[in-house]
């Protein structure tokens, strides 16, 4: 069996005796006769609890760097990680 999915959807259709109702699918839009507009998208509590952690704990890093006027040094663990969560932009911080 393989892992549960981190984002599945409830979407309206048909089940297996042709009942309209409410549908699970891992994509919001599994054939031309869906609309993903639809579709309700839900999200494993348990991966979006672990980022939101990690970003309150950046939130405090950049307040520090607010409050200090220092910023992570270029390639430091601690930019590494910002870039980890946030993305890096072309030409910000990085190699240029």
């Amino acid at each position: 069996m393989t892992d549960t999915p981190e984002t599945i959807y409830l979407i309206p259709g048909e089940d297996i005796d042709g009942q309209l109702g409410w549908l699970w699918c891992d994509d919001p839009a599994p054939s031309r006769d869906h609309d993903p507009g639809e579709a309700v998208k839900y999200i494993r509590a348990d991966k979006q609890r672990q980022r939101i952690e990690e970003l309150e704990t950046m939130v405090k890093v950049f307040r520090g760097c607010i409050e200090t006027g220092l910023m992570p040094k270029p390639g430091s663990p601690c930019q590494k990680k910002v870039f980890e969560l946030v993305g890096e932009r072309e030409g910000i911080g990085g190699e240029q």
